[in-house]
Order: C-alpha cells, then sequence, then structure tokens
C-alpha cells in the first residue's frame, strides 16, 4: 500500500467517522458497554487463576518416612519423589528441625514438651515436605508416594476443601470463558447493524466509485479504518472503566474475604489494555467489513 493511500484511507475514516459521529458514537457506547463485562469477568478469571496457583503452591503433603529408614536412603526416596511428574517441590525435614519449628510454634505452650526437651527424647519423625504442580490430580499423586518404600503416613491436605476449592474453580473457569465468548459474538452482532444504518449515508458515494472501477477492497479500507477508530476508541473507554470498577468495587470487596488475594490493577495494566484494544479492534474492523458487503452490488 503506497503512502498516498495509506494516508487517503486514513483521513477517509475519519471523515466518516465524523460524518456518522452519532451512530459512532452509539456504536462506542455498546461495545465498550461489551468490553466493560468482559473485562470485568477477565479479571475475576485472573484472580481465581492466581488464587488456585497460590493454593497448588502452598498445599504441602508431608510424607513420614519410617524410623527404621536409615539415613543412607534418603537421597534415594527424594529420587523416588522427585521422579513423580506432578510432584513440583520436595524437601527434607529432619525431625530435628521439625521438633526445633515445633518448640518455635508452641513456644508459649512449654509444659507441652518440657519433659521431653529435658531428657533429650524427640518422638517425631524424618519426612519430606511435597508440593504439586496440579492439585487436580491430587490423589493419583498421593497414591503413588505411598507405595514408595520407607515411607510411613502420609499427612494429607483436606480432600473434601479440595474438591470444593476445584468445583468452584473450574465452574468460574467455565463461565467467564462461555459470558466473555458470547458477548464478544453480541458485540459483533450489534456493530455489524449499527455501522449497516451508518452505510446508508455513504450508499451513493459506494456506488458511484464501483461505478467508476474503484476495488471492493480501496472503497472497504475507509471503513475498515473507522472500524478501528470505533474499536479502540470503545477499548480506552471500557479499560478506564474496569480500571476503576476492579480498584474502587472488587478490591474492596475482596479484602472482606480473607483467603483471597487480588491482583494489584496494576500488575495487570498492561494485559488488560492490550486484550481490550485487540478486542476492541477485531470487533470494530470486522464489523465494519462484512457491513457494507451488500453495497458492492451495484
Amino acid at each position: 500500500m503506497r503512502g498516498s493511500r495509506f494516508f487517503y484511507f486514513i483521513s477517509q475514516g475519519f471523515k466518516y467517522f465524523k460524518t456518522n459521529k452519532y451512530i459512532s458514537l452509539a456504536a462506542i457506547g455498546v461495545l465498550a458497554a461489551c468490553l466493560f463485562i468482559v473485562g470485568n469477568f477477565w479479571m475475576i478469571y485472573l484472580n481465581v487463576d492466581i488464587n488456585l496457583h497460590r493454593l497448588e503452591e502452598e498445599n504441602q503433603t508431608v510424607l513420614f518416612l519410617d524410623d527404621s529408614v536409615e539415613e543412607e536412603a534418603f537421597p534415594e526416596i527424594e529420587k523416588q519423589i522427585v521422579a513423580i511428574e506432578n510432584v513440583d517441590t520436595c524437601v527434607f525435614v529432619s525431625k530435628e528441625e521439625a521438633f526445633a519449628d515445633y518448640r518455635e510454634a508452641y513456644a508459649e505452650e512449654y509444659e507441652i514438651y518440657s519433659e521431653l526437651t529435658e531428657s533429650g527424647i524427640n518422638p517425631l519423625r524424618n519426612s519430606f515436605a511435597v508440593t504439586m504442580k496440579d492439585i487436580t490430580l491430587y490423589q493419583e499423586t498421593v497414591y503413588q508416594l505411598s507405595k514408595i518404600e520407607g515411607v510411613a503416613r502420609i499427612r494429607k491436605q483436606n480432600q473434601t476443601t479440595l474438591d470444593g476449592i476445584m468445583t468452584v474453580a473450574k465452574t468460574i473457569y467455565f463461565v467467564c470463558y462461555w459470558i466473555m465468548g458470547l458477548l464478544l459474538v453480541a458485540s459483533l452482532y450489534i456493530i455489524m447493524n449499527t455501522i449497516k444504518i451508518a452505510r446508508f449515508t455513504n450508499q451513493r458515494q459506494i456506488n458511484i466509485m464501483k461505478f467508476v472501477g474503484a476495488t471492493d477492497w480501496f472503497i472497504r479500507w475507509p471503513f475498515i479504518v473507522e472500524g478501528c477508530i470505533i474499536g479502540l476508541l470503545a477499548a480506552l473507554l471500557a479499560y478506564l472503566f474496569v480500571w476503576y470498577t476492579y480498584v474502587n468495587v472488587m478490591v474492596k470487596l475482596g479484602g472482606t474475604i480473607a483467603v483471597l488475594e487480588l491482583q494489584p490493577f496494576e500488575q495487570v495494566s498492561r494485559q488488560m489494555l492490550l486484550m481490550m484494544c485487540s478486542c476492541g479492534l477485531l470487533v470494530g474492523v470486522v464489523g465494519s467489513a462484512f457491513s457494507i458487503r451488500r453495497y458492492f452490488d451495484v
């Protein structure tokens, strides 16, 4: 595309936008509203995903070793644990370390372990603290760990709690995907029909250009530029509303739930802006390009 044509298409796109300013503003409003809802669901999806990963990182399963296991066997047991595909980290905790941690945690209740300390008895066992990559495979991984020779007992997480969290997370993922997809399709349909109304004012100009031999794409490009303008303005407007809603509503509501850890908007602002602009451009361009097809038959 030559420079002169490029600037012609840009200038014509802005001209069409100004000519149809009321319909263009209506299209911006509709698209911004859809992108606002999409953006909020995307933030919900993102925070659920982050909290799920945090749960996976904090989800420790402890493998207690049999007292008969010699110290020389510890590296071999660790090797077998790490070899399991779903194991993320594996940390050896000696019974001395475990007892020291126990005393630190219950420092105010010295009488509980005072006799043990004075007599030099340590009733705890050597252990491995294991975290998993995917908590949806928790039961299968625990079963594999239990088969390792030398493991006497496994302290498991509350499976009912884990199952409940996973069910809620999967439901939220499903709802977010469908709502975002349906809203983008709905916004595309609404934009196409809104822009079709504006094309009536340009129908005579399109017909003249077709009669004098202009190609379909030469006629289409200014309308695509107009669609880009609509899409970008709608995206920026929706971005500002999502930012305001997230900071002033969602973060404050999330603060009332102690187990939730919400991402600061600043950490995802670039991703959000990129996502908004991409969706806005996609809907604006596709909506503009397809809304004028019927006017090419002259």
